[in-house]
């Protein structure tokens, strides 16, 4: 899933959050020192910085690191923009989003994932005056591709479960339904 909409009280800042699912090829896994977010829309590139996460005990962390084993782990990432007084609008049109993490060892940030998503014009005038909703895509397996809709944005902030999935069997906010 990717959201894109605002964030904070008044929703000075914008926000892209991803679920993801991190592993390593190396049975030694591999440190993530930190991780950002690109999007880019036309000529227009937005570098989003701020990243945000659920740590293995549960805690919200903003930065923080992550060791991501062969085993993988799922998790939300959001990413804000910065705090600098930088307006980033979302606005109607194709964007690509582009997926960064800093690990130990390496000099540069490696790519870990390229999205394409498309934001309508109705989409775009919904979340850019109003913090409590956000486009939500959700992928669609069969037709390959993301699929937008507009979410509630305080939901989405605040799950009843925690944003860490189990890797190995259901995850337990699964374990009751069939």
């Amino acid at each position: 899933m990717v959201y894109l909409g605002l964030d904070g009280p008044g929703g000075l800042q914008r926000k892209v959050r991803v679920t993801a699912f991190l592993y390593s090829t190396s049975a030694r896994g591999h440190i993530v020192e930190g991780m950002f977010a690109r999007l880019q829309r036309g000529d227009s590139v937005q570098a989003f910085p701020v990243w945000i996460h659920q740590s293995a005990s549960g805690d919200v962390v903003r930065g923080g690191g992550l060791c991501v084993t062969s085993n993988g782990i799922a998790l939300d990432h959001i990413f804000l923009s910065p705090a600098d007084g930088t307006r980033y609008r979302f606005l109607p049109g194709d964007y690509v989003i582009e997926l960064f993490a800093s690990v130990v060892g390496d000099r540069r940030p490696q790519r870990l994932q390229r999205v394409e998503l498309s934001v309508s014009q109705e989409q775009a005038e919904r979340i850019g005056s109003d913090a409590e909703f956000d486009i939500l895509f959700d992928w669609s397996p069969e037709a390959r591709t993301f699929a937008a809709s507009i979410h509630e944005a305080r939901k989405a902030d605040k799950p009843e479960k925690p944003l860490l999935v189990e890797l190995q069997g259901k995850p337990d906010y699964l374990r009751d339904r069939p």
